[in-house]
């Protein structure tokens, strides 16, 4: 190799991750702003699951929540979930879904900007 390019390699790979680091510093990551899990007949009674989600979510760009009794093991077979997140100024909302312990939610800050 020749003596330029012993040179140039270090600093070209020191640019390259300065350039990756501003890059991802652009990128909106998640914050939950509230769950709640209630039953549809009498809403008031619901169960604050943010602590969970967010657990699961704060500080990702994008990530999946399982909406089941992990969130709320007292739950009623016929609740309901709701979340809201934002990313940076976007906000975003899942819900209202079924309880169902065999399924997910989806939480990305790509789809709120």
């Amino acid at each position: 190799m020749s003596r330029p390019m012993r040179y140039l390699l270090p600093v070209l790979a020191v640019a390259l991750g300065w350039a990756a680091a501003a890059g991802a510093a652009d990128t909106p990551l998640i914050h939950v702003d509230a769950c709640r899990v209630y039953a549809e007949a009498n809403p008031k009674t619901a169960v604050d699951c943010t602590a969970a989600a967010a657990k699961l979510c704060d500080g990702q760009p994008a990530c999946e929540v399982p909406i089941g009794r992990n969130l709320a093991a007292q739950a009623r077979e016929d609740a309901k979930v709701d979340l809201a997140y934002s990313c940076g100024k976007a906000h975003g909302e899942a819900g209202p879904n079924d309880l169902d312990d065999h399924a997910a939610v989806t939480l990305a800050c790509a789809l709120t900007n």
